[in-house]
């Protein structure tokens, strides 16, 4: 872009020497009102190019703010959508194999694609990146630990002796594990970066 700028900047000043030459060559006489004029016509013309730049540097940078409100605005979007999907999960009843043992078993399964993509980016600041890789990853635990309970409870024999333990063990380990995100989720949508005046 800068580039392009200069060539146009260029364009102007070689036609100016070409037509100084022609001035200077047929009309010497009126080379120093000629010279006043080009001097006062090529300060409007640098002060304007000057203005040019500073305008689309703001422009620039306006546009980059917006850019990144709107990302920092779909990414506390997500967070909330992964909190609230966490406190509203679906409990699975699991029978303990004896009449009236049961276990509520929070099984989902959450997609943290979306938050390890903008942690990747450079649109967050360094504690806050590492708050959101931090979450994306109890989730994928969690999702690999909700895969597991299923498949080892499916598997079990729920006549065995350890199928109540067994339960009560991938319950406790799934509760645990919803209250980490949850917290990490807190601990991220508290970050003064979620400011509208936030900076990345």
């Amino acid at each position: 872009m800068r580039s392009q700028l200069l060539i146009w900047l260029c364009v102007p000043v070689l036609i100016l020497a070409a037509y100084t030459v022609v001035v200077h060559s047929r009309h010497a006489e009126g080379r120093w009102q000629w010279w006043g004029t080009m001097l006062g016509t090529s300060a409007s013309v640098l002060l304007a190019f000057v203005f040019g730049l500073l305008l689309h540097d703001i422009d620039v940078r306006d546009q980059t703010e917006l850019a990144h409100a709107r990302h920092r605005q779909a990414l506390r979007t997500e967070l909330l959508r992964v909190r609230r999907k966490f406190a509203n999960l679906n409990h699975m009843t699991l029978g303990l194999g004896s009449p009236g043992k049961t276990v509520q078993l929070p099984i989902s399964y959450i997609h943290p694609e979306p938050l390890l993509q903008v942690a990747m980016s450079d649109l967050l600041p360094e504690d806050l990146q590492d708050g959101v890789f931090k979450l994306a990853d109890d989730i994928g635990t969690y999702n690999l630990t909700a895969g597991f309970a299923l498949t080892a409870i499916a598997s079990a024999d729920p006549s065995a002796a350890h199928f109540e333990e067994l339960g009560r063990y991938m319950a406790k380990q799934l509760r645990q594990q919803k209250q980490d995100i949850e917290l990490q989720c807190g601990e991220v949508l508290s970050s003064d970066f979620w400011d509208v005046g936030g900076n990345p």
